[in-house]
């Protein structure tokens, strides 16, 4: 959702601006760090939702002083940490490159506020204990940016949320075991589909 040459300040303003640029008829929600914040959001904003699945989300993604400082200095100071912060201590070259590649000019420049953005809202747990609907709570064992322990908080929210713990995985567990986060994603999405008997 975000990193797309917008930026806003507050996750509930992101929410707004993305709310009516979704498709009509039964969705579920899948994204990754801010992105799952964003995702909670919108569960209270539409009515289509019928699931949600997020990856390295917590319930409270409090940011490092430090990081912010840097960021609000110079968008790419920041950068780097997170970088560094997004793979586990073990991650290859290969995959560092990766993540360098996968990350758009837009989202460098709008660091500042996503991370002011993302220290600030709370109402992530909220969210998720008000919807009705399926989740699915996705952690890496080895996530430096998230704690586990939040990424439990959130799933302990709900009756319907369960919680996913990614072995061998940082932050970014799509970048470096694509194949483990898809067929978890492809076994929640078989689930709700056999189970769902909300209307379009």
């Amino acid at each position: 959702m975000t990193g797309n040459g917008s930026s806003c300040a507050t996750i509930t303003s992101y929410a707004d601006a993305l709310g009516d640029k979704l498709p009509a008829g039964r969705i579920v929600l899948i994204e990754h760090s801010m992105g799952g914040l964003i995702a909670s959001e919108l569960t209270a904003e539409l009515d289509n939702v019928i699931g949600i699945v997020t990856i390295g989300t917590g319930a409270h993604m409090a940011v490092n002083s430090e990081l912010l400082s840097s960021a609000k200095e110079k968008a790419a100071l920041a950068m780097a940490p997170i970088r560094k912060w997004s793979l586990s201590r073990d991650a290859s070259e290969d995959y560092k490159t990766r993540l360098h590649d996968s990350t758009s000019p837009e989202a460098v420049e709008s660091i500042f506020n996503d991370l002011t953005a993302c220290e600030a809202y709370v109402d992530a747990s909220t969210r998720l204990a008000d919807f009705d609907r399926p989740a699915l709570i996705t952690i890496g064992d080895e996530d430096r940016m998230v704690p586990r322990s939040q990424a439990e908080t959130l799933a302990a929210a709900s009756d319907s949320a369960r919680l996913v713990v990614i072995e061998n995985a940082g932050h970014t567990p799509q970048i470096t075991q694509p194949e483990t986060v898809v067929a978890i994603i492809a076994d929640f999405a078989a689930a709700l589909s056999a189970t769902s008997t909300h209307p379009t």
